[in-house]
């Protein structure tokens, strides 16, 4: 079975990822493509930066 999933390792969010994200958020259907691009975002600058906090 092959599962889609967001690369962290791709800065840019693309069409691929808004579509990923708006199938996860189904209730959610006011976001627009400005909200999701923000919250991918969001979501990869903090799965990259759990190493750098957890020194803190």
């Amino acid at each position: 079975m092959e599962v889609e999933a967001i690369s962290l390792f791709e800065p840019e969010c693309g069409a691929r990822e808004i579509k990923l994200v708006t199938a996860a958020l189904p209730l959610h259907t006011m976001l627009d493509e400005g909200q999701i691009q923000y919250i991918i975002k969001t979501m990869k600058e903090t799965a990259s930066n759990v190493g750098a906090s957890a020194a803190i």
